[in-house]
């Protein structure tokens, strides 16, 4: 009937060091690398296992980085000023 269409699905052989994405990846219209789901994706820049370009490796690892835990401890609780004194009556 038709022609038949094929596509083929070169796998990128893995190298020693080279980052491999593990999140989509978007480029705003400004250049800026963002995570999926970001307003100001404009285009899909890195999918996953896709290699990342060693000048993008800063910008990908800022984004798949845990945030930072508190290291603060949270503020002791106010003693309960209505609570009566052992002298008074």
């Amino acid at each position: 009937m038709g022609q038949q269409i094929t596509t083929q699905r070169t796998e990128v052989p893995a190298v020693p060091g080279r980052t491999l994405a593990t999140i989509r990846v978007y480029r705003t219209a400004g250049g800026q690398l963002v995570a999926d789901g970001d307003p100001r994706a404009a285009f899909l820049a890195y999918p996953v296992g896709e290699p990342i370009a060693d000048a993008d490796a800063a910008a990908y690892e800022q984004l798949v980085a845990p945030a930072p835990r508190r290291t603060t401890k949270a503020a002791p609780k106010p003693t309960d000023k209505a609570a009566s004194k052992p002298g008074d009556k």
